[in-house]
């Protein structure tokens, strides 16, 4: 069966690695490594498990985890950049702690901050975690 890649729809992906949960693909154009649709969770799962997250900015092991993200973002995009946030959760923990970098950011999530306006504007950088 092909997987074609979800971000450059190319048909030249592999797979990358089997898991007892998923199958992980990559693709050879652009070199996304993804999953493929049908093991998708649906959405009563999806927010199911997601409400079971317990990220917290004073959790010192998940802002460790966190400064993984921010790092490459202070070295490409100057301090007052516009960032969003996608798939924040119920607490933006990250949107916060780039704040406390000098950074303006935006927050969305499908579940918890459902805002379709913001994708009227442009962003300098998007963050995508977990």
């Amino acid at each position: 069966m092909i997987n074609p890649c979800p971000l450059c729809v190319s048909n030249q992906t592999k797979l990358y690695m089997h898991t007892k949960e998923r199958d992980f693909f990559m693709c050879t154009t652009c070199d996304l490594i993804f999953v493929p649709q049908a093991f998708f969770l649906s959405k009563v799962e999806e927010q199911e498990r997601y409400k079971k997250h317990q990220n917290s900015c004073i959790d010192e092991g998940y802002r460790r985890f966190l400064f993984q993200v921010i790092k490459p973002i202070k070295d490409r995009f100057p301090i007052g950049g516009l960032g969003l946030d996608f798939g924040s959760g119920p607490f933006p923990a990250l949107a916060q702690l780039l704040q406390e970098e000098g950074y303006r950011i935006n927050h969305y999530d499908p579940f918890f901050h459902n805002d379709p306006k913001i994708f009227d504007k442009l962003y300098d950088f998007i963050t995508l975690t977990e």
